[in-house]
């Protein structure tokens, strides 16, 4: 607008005039043909200068691994709020990326710091015991940067998990009255059926079993299958020779028949799959199916909470309920 048309309309007023006035008074100045483009291009106040992001790095993770460390670490701190005390167990406990510095048993860890010395009234932290399993001596490593930190509550076990998990299931070790959460987030065939067996058998006379958090593959599993030469492998993975029949079934129907047999075979009172979606090229996919299988009455409803709290909430992770709309 002409400097002599803005100062003509202005003078006409003797008072200040708010910024909506100001809109009405430019788009009376401009002609039909220069309303538009002006309106696009103009800003009715100086913006400031973009400033770097507070966050620092940008986030590189990849959206699965996202997904499934922050599932973990929103539902305990919601659980051990009910049972006020805790174990967590991590089979495979390491980052499933040596640059990746958002990992489960990271997450979980750092939700529910030990009490400070300064702070002797401050409640405590509910998860009590931690036992950190990784045989990857890279990633071992970054576990016992966390056992450094916080040496009392966190043991870190180098070495296969199927190998070394009975040094652990051992009353003097994990009290039967202790609510135990146990994360098997395996590499594809990783965790072999007898494994978590011994897991769910372990607390027979308690009121409770080892709670279970079990990811099954999905979206590469016909590609994994396709490619596995060991026949005992896939014998261990599903603790028998009919792991050759799950090849023959739809992915989710192998997500079911794990449900299935976690209640009919383990005995667990509820089990749910809840599918962990990711990025593939410019689709998305259901990555993994979480296995949650437990004897407590509000466990489904909690873990549905923080699903979907999450789903909500977290724009970057893509999870969804309904997994119906994926493959069949």
């Amino acid at each position: 607008m002409p400097l002599s048309q803005k100062d003509s309309l202005v003078a006409g007023s003797s008072k200040l005039r708010s910024p909506c006035q100001w809109v009405s008074v430019r788009l009376t100045g401009m002609s039909e043909d220069d309303r538009p483009r002006r309106f696009k291009t103009e800003h009715l106040f100086p913006l400031p200068k973009r400033q770097p992001s507070a966050r620092g790095k940008p986030l590189v993770l990849p959206v699965a691994t996202a997904s499934k460390a922050r599932l973990i670490e929103r539902y305990l701190s919601l659980f051990v709020r009910i049972t006020r005390h805790g174990t967590y167990i991590d089979g495979f406990a390491g980052p499933q990326y040596p640059d990746v510095d958002e990992y489960a048993a990271k997450l979980v860890a750092e939700s529910e710091p030990a009490r400070p010395l300064l702070h002797p009234f401050k409640e405590p932290a509910r998860l009590r015991h931690f036992y950190l399993f990784e045989k990857d001596a890279r990633k071992c490593e970054l576990l016992r940067q966390l056992e450094r930190k916080d040496p009392v509550r966190i043991n870190v076990f180098e070495g296969d998990f199927n190998q070394r998990v009975d040094e652990i299931l051992r009353p003097e070790t994990l009290k039967l009255t202790e609510a135990t959460f146990c994360l098997l987030d395996q590499h594809t065939f990783e965790c072999q059926w007898a494994t978590v067996e011994r897991l769910a058998n372990y607390k027979q006379a308690s009121e409770y079993k080892i709670e279970l958090f079990y990811f099954l593959a999905n979206w590469w599993l016909d590609r994994a299958f396709s490619g596995l030469r060991d026949e005992e492998r896939g014998r261990a993975w599903w603790g028998s020779d009919a792991w050759q029949d799950v090849i023959r079934m739809s992915r989710p129907q192998r997500a079911e028949e794990l449900k299935r047999r976690f209640r009919q075979e383990l005995g667990y009172q509820y089990s749910e799959a809840f599918p962990i979606h990711g990025v593939e090229g410019k689709d998305i996919r259901v990555m993994y199916y979480m296995i949650h299988a437990s004897d407590h009455p509000e466990a489904l409803k909690l873990m549905r909470r923080a699903y979907d709290k999450l789903r909500r909430h977290d724009g970057s992770t893509q999870l969804e309920l309904d997994p119906e709309a994926e493959d069949a």
